[in-house]
């Protein structure tokens, strides 16, 4: 019994198993697992003083540090996902504040003073009623944006929930990635930082355009008349229906490519009799291959072209030519304003150094009128003339 008193294990304990109410096994599994929890709690304690320490706090900061140290990891948790909740309350978007508690930080068991002190700043921002009105202005706006559910399902979406876990797995993509950069020392506008927002860009961009570019180039579509096909389009050369075959052959290559198949029939006929069905069949497939293959993390062809820019780039071309369509048919052009303006940076950094010649596949970029949207700047820089 002198063993279990030099291991730490208190009177009562040693008295139990002498009685043979508890085994010496049960009893050393008990203490060992106290042991763990005493550990955590002094490992925390200790970063909080050197953080205290590090950041030089002043005395109204200590409370809050303190606390902090006090809080179990369900405790913080709690914290974030009652603000959450509490932001969120009747907000009909449900991938939006999926999104949010995928992203929602812990401290390790041993924290470093940096992550006390990030944690720290965390928990005071959730008292912000500024911070609390702005998180609920996004849900607002991503209700009004993204279709729930049920609406969803009517529209002939099959699996709504899959947009959603993609929500998740971004949030999450973005929190690992934010952690990685904030370990590393990069400063977010800095050009060392440019590689991880464009891996997050293209990570976003498919999400988004599932809600977003789809539904706003996906009207356009279904309001072309048979009668329109013929009308000539800002694409020289191309007429209504050669311009739809061409964005029905982008999503099916793209999504031939990322089955590692890509397809040789360019010059077929990829549109048929129903101009709707081909765009939307399309759509449907390209989506599901850029979600669903591992695309944005992989390479292709002889050159190793990244997933992730070749996702950028159907993108863009289907806002561009979604621009075209708009401008032949007479329709309104401010498609997507939400993710043109993420769209547009990722247009520059694919075509920025494209040759430029007129009447190529990109003419020279034309100035845009002051005060133009994000749609019109993309299609003045991949060489029409938004005015």
């Amino acid at each position: 019994m002198r063993s279990l008193r030099d291991l730490g294990i208190g009177p009562a304990a040693i008295r139990s198993v002498l009685h043979r109410e508890s085994t010496v096994a049960e009893t050393a599994g008990q203490w060992a697992d106290a042991l763990d929890a005493q550990i955590r709690t002094l490992q925390l304690q200790r970063a909080v003083l050197r953080a205290v320490a590090a950041r030089g706090s002043a005395t109204e900061e200590l409370p809050n540090m303190t606390e902090l140290a006090r809080l179990s990891a369900r405790e913080r948790r709690r914290i974030i996902t009652d603000f959450v909740e509490d932001a969120l309350d009747g907000a009909r978007a449900p991938a939006y504040r999926s999104g949010l508690l995928a992203a929602v930080p812990d401290l390790p068991d041993d924290p470093t003073p940096e992550q006390i002190g990030a944690w720290t700043e965390l928990a005071a921002l959730v008292r912000e009623p500024e911070l609390r009105a702005a998180l609920r202005r996004l849900a607002e706006y991503s209700a009004r944006t993204g279709p729930v559910a049920g609406e969803a399902l009517a529209a002939g979406e099959t699996d709504p929930a899959g947009r959603e876990q993609d929500a998740v797995r971004v949030a999450e993509l973005m929190r690992l990635r934010g952690e990685e950069a904030v370990t590393a020392g990069l400063a977010p506008d800095s050009p060392a930082a440019e590689p991880v927002i464009a891996e997050l860009v293209a990570a976003w961009l498919p999400t988004q355009a599932g809600v977003q570019v789809t539904r706003d180039v996906g009207a356009l579509v279904a309001a072309v008349r048979p009668e329109d096909l013929g009308l000539p389009t800002p694409c020289a050369g191309w007429s209504v229906r050669q311009l739809l075959d061409h964005m029905v052959w982008e999503n099916l290559m793209a999504t031939s490519i990322a089955e590692d198949d890509p397809r040789g029939d360019h010059a077929a006929d990829h549109l048929g009799d129903d101009h709707r069905a081909a765009f939307e069949d399309s759509v449907r497939a390209a989506l599901a291959a850029f979600t669903g293959s591992g695309m944005l993390h992989r390479t292709y062809g002889p050159y190793e072209a990244p997933g992730a820019m070749i996702v950028q780039q159907v993108v863009a071309e289907l806002l561009a030519h979604g621009w075209d369509l708009a401008r032949a048919t007479g329709a309104p052009r401010g498609l997507a304003p939400e993710v043109a303006e993420e769209t547009l940076a990722a247009a520059r950094r694919i075509y920025g150094a494209a040759p430029r010649t007129e009447g190529s596949s990109f003419a020279p970029e034309r100035p845009a009128p002051p005060g133009a949207g994000a749609v019109d700047r993309l299609a003045a820089h991949l060489g029409r003339d938004p005015a």
